[in-house]
């Protein structure tokens, strides 16, 4: 519902109570039955690193030091439960360090529907993520790529929705 008290003092046109608000608009949340997502592969492209110190990603300094930053790719499998750091921290540090990217390790449901992802990078489950790290464990020279732009429907929702916390 919106007041009109907060309107201009607009002539009175006729002998009807209405006055025009122009810059007033009713907004609402919802979301679509659209995932944007990004596909991991293990081709020439990218070296990807993976070091128990760094597998984190909580210190930024450590990040630093990784050689040929714009060109790697780092694992960080940093389990948010134990005290409270969790994805965005990680997400902030791969990108203060200039990163090409990185792959980051959860089970946290909420991540792999985050929205905000301010860096490249793909999160994968722990059953991957131990794939992935054996991989680059025995391999001399691992690479990866990431392609991104893929989008996909999920059938069992009808789009757009209105959330659930939207008054």
């Amino acid at each position: 519902m919106l007041n009109q008290h907060f309107c201009n003092s607009a002539p009175i046109i006729s002998k009807s109570s209405i006055r025009l608000c122009p810059w007033i608009l009713c907004v609402a949340a919802g979301h679509t039955d659209r995932r944007f997502a990004g596909t991991l592969t293990f081709v020439r492209d990218s070296l990807v690193i993976y070091n128990k110190t760094l597998s984190d990603c909580k210190s930024e300094e450590l990040l630093l030091q990784v050689p040929d930053a714009e060109r790697t790719i780092v694992i960080c499998d940093y389990n948010a439960d134990e005290d409270g750091f969790g994805f965005p921290s990680q997400l902030f540090n791969i990108n203060r360090a200039r990163l090409k990217a990185g792959i980051f390790i959860s089970e946290d449901p909420v991540v792999f529907t985050s929205s905000s992802f301010s860096h490249p990078g793909v999160v994968i489950n722990k059953k991957e993520g131990k794939q992935v790290i054996n991989y680059v464990k025995s391999s001399a020279a691992p690479t990866a790529a990431i392609t991104f732009q893929e989008t996909y429907v999920d059938g069992e929702k009808p789009a757009p929705v209105l959330a659930r916390f939207s008054a």
